[in-house]
């Protein structure tokens, strides 16, 4: 779950302002757009990324990337053909994060895997 904190004009302790619910597990990355309207935060179980509006601090829109996210960069203008280098990397597969359960190893917890489907 992302988290807005507000930094202290003083240099004192940050303050946390909100809790912004995302739409998949694994919130990993951040990018923020070039004018700072809205933040892009990678789901990295989930082969999505939560768009979150800076103004009313909710997610917008979530958009399905492909597989495994695991950073992001954001490069504005970009589109198919611009010479990004864009692909569809898995997009439409079915994902499902399955719970696992570390046996033998103290302190380890529990967890999740995502599996994805071969085919849609």
């Amino acid at each position: 779950m992302p988290l807005v904190y507000r930094r202290s004009p003083s240099g004192g302790p940050l303050t946390l302002v909100r809790r912004i619910h995302n739409h998949g597990a694994g919130p990993h990355g951040i990018w923020p757009s070039p004018d700072n309207s809205r933040i892009y935060v990678v789901l990295q179980k989930s082969d999505a990324v939560d768009v979150i509006d800076t103004k009313t601090m909710s997610v917008v829109k979530t958009l399905r990337i492909g597989q495994y996210p695991m950073a992001l960069v954001y490069v504005a203008r970009a589109s198919r053909g611009s010479g990004a280098n864009l692909s569809r990397q898995g997009l439409g597969m079915p994902v499902v994060n399955l719970p696992i359960d570390v046996r033998g190893v103290p302190g380890s917890g529990n967890g999740e895997h995502p599996v994805r489907s071969r085919t849609r």
